[in-house]
This record gives C-alpha cells, structure tokens and sequence, in this order.
C-alpha cells in the first residue's frame, strides 16, 4: 500500500490565489432569515401555499441552531441557505402535487432495520419489480419485509434457505412511477428502504428531519414496524447530562430548545459516538 503523507495537514500552506479564496468563504455574509429563505423557495416555484403551518416554526427552530453555532464560516453558512431553500422548494412542489392527487400520500412504504456488521443490500428495478439481494437475513427480516405488501407494493416474494448467505427480496409496484431508495445508514447501522413518488423522497433518507418534505402518519406503521432503537441515555458526567436534556426535550415536543441543547450535547460528547447516536436518533 502506498504512503500519503500531508506535510502541511496541521498548518496548511497557501498561495496567494488559494489564500484569497479562503478570505472571501470566511467573509461572506449570509442572510439565514426564514422569511427571507421562504421567499427565495416561492421563487423558485412560483407556489406560496404551505399545507402544514407548523413547518415554519421547524424552521425557525433549524434558524436558530444554525445562528448558534458561531465558527461556521461564511461559506458553511451560504451552503445551509441553499439546502434550506431546497428543501422549502420541494415540499411547496409537494404540497402542490397532494393538493392536486390527494392520494398521493397512499404511494408511500418506509423499513428502516437494524442490521449486522458487513450486512449489505443491492436493489435494481427491474420492470415493475424490485429486486433486492441481501447478504444473509438478520432475525425479523422477513416479517418487517412481507409486512412492505399493500398500498404501492402488490407483492413480497422472498427466495433464499434459512442459514443461506444470499437471499433475494423481490416486491411487485403497483405503478410504473414509483422510485426507491435502499441506503445503509451508521450509528446504529440500518437499512432504509423507501418507496414512492419521487417527490416523496426529495432529500437524503438521514437529512429528512428537523422538517420532513411529506408527512408520515404514525398509526399505519406501528404493527409491522421495529420499536424505536433508542434507549435511555445511561453516560454520566456533564456530557451524559447534556444528552439526557436533549433528549427529554425532544421527546416532549419542545424542538426550538432541543435543537439548542443537543448542539451544545454534542460539543460536550467529543469523540463518543454511541452518545451522538442517541441524540440523532431522538431528533427522528
């Protein structure tokens, strides 16, 4: 294996032209006011109609946390605008979309499941069908998989022997507009897969909260999904009080004041990932 050596990782070294980009990224002044976002979204759009008020206040909370965080540069600050824009445009192009087939929110199926070390999942759509090849199947699988059947899925068709190292997940879509996503998430390692209208899924699967682009009405998925992997946070210390307090706050709907207390968490947890997780996995 080759050696790379950095000799100015610690302090790195720049020229003229390099120095100058990186004055004018630490300098930019970037306006975050939410109504200032709003409007950018609506033009975009050309749409002004959100179907949930509640968003805003998400937002004014998601605002405020980023305003907190005093060492994020100019540059860091112009990237959150336009992922915040983004994410206003898709959910008025969504919101629209609903207004006009109400029935979209029925197209929609979510598994998020733990899974092993090395566990890995390759999915292609083939036709009307997708097909997922899974390395091994962990415990529960094929109840949460087969419990996928009904709205846009018309199918479960799962091949493999039990104690096989290889199984193949195959699932008939209703429509030929539906898209999927099947993606490998860490701390704790899962596996999401979603299915749906395109935009439905208009965001990375880990970056849909503080504010979802769809909502997700709990009631459907309580039977055929896993419990919540979150557990009490037991880590002492002022670090384990700190998540203990973002926690508590998320789980009585105090958002604005979570997202204040969990950034200040996990300045506070350092290198402990297992203490992040569970304050990550509270937001959700």
């Amino acid at each position: 294996m080759n050696e790379i050596r950095i000799h100015d990782l610690r302090e790195p070294q720049r020229d003229a032209a390099e120095q100058q980009i990186r004055d004018v990224a630490l300098s930019m002044e970037v306006d975050l006011d939410p109504a200032t976002l709003v409007a950018a979204a609506e033009r975009r759009t050309g749409m002004s109609e959100f179907a949930d008020p509640t968003l805003l206040d998400r937002l004014r909370a998601q605002v405020d946390a980023v305003e907190a965080d005093t060492g994020l540069s100019g540059l860091g600050r112009f990237l959150v605008r336009q992922r915040l824009v983004g994410l206003l445009a898709a959910r008025l192009r969504f919101d629209d979309h609903v207004r006009r087939f109400p029935e979209a929110l029925d197209q929609y199926r979510r598994v998020e499941l733990l899974v092993p070390p090395g566990f890995a999942a390759q999915c292609e759509r083939k036709v009307n069908t997708l097909v997922c090849v899974l390395d091994g199947m962990p415990e529960n699988f094929i109840r949460y998989l087969r419990a996928l059947r009904g709205g846009v899925v018309d199918k479960v068709d799962i091949r493999g022997r039990r104690g096989a190292e290889r199984f193949e997940v195959r699932l008939e879509l209703k429509s030929p507009g539906l898209d999927f996503r099947s993606v490998m998430l860490a701390a704790p390692a899962r596996w999401v897969l979603e299915i749906g209208l395109p935009l439905t899924m208009s965001d990375p699967v880990e970056d849909e909260t503080p504010f979802r682009p769809y909502p997700v009405p709990a009631t459907p998925f309580e039977p055929i999904l896993p419990k919540s992997p979150v557990t009490p946070v037991t880590a002492g210390g002022a670090a384990g009080e700190a998540a203990k307090a973002c926690v508590a706050a998320f789980r009585s709907d105090r958002h604005k004041e979570a997202l204040s207390l969990c950034a200040a968490a996990g300045k506070a947890a350092g290198g402990d990932e297992s203490l992040k997780a569970q304050m990550v996995m509270a937001r959700a």
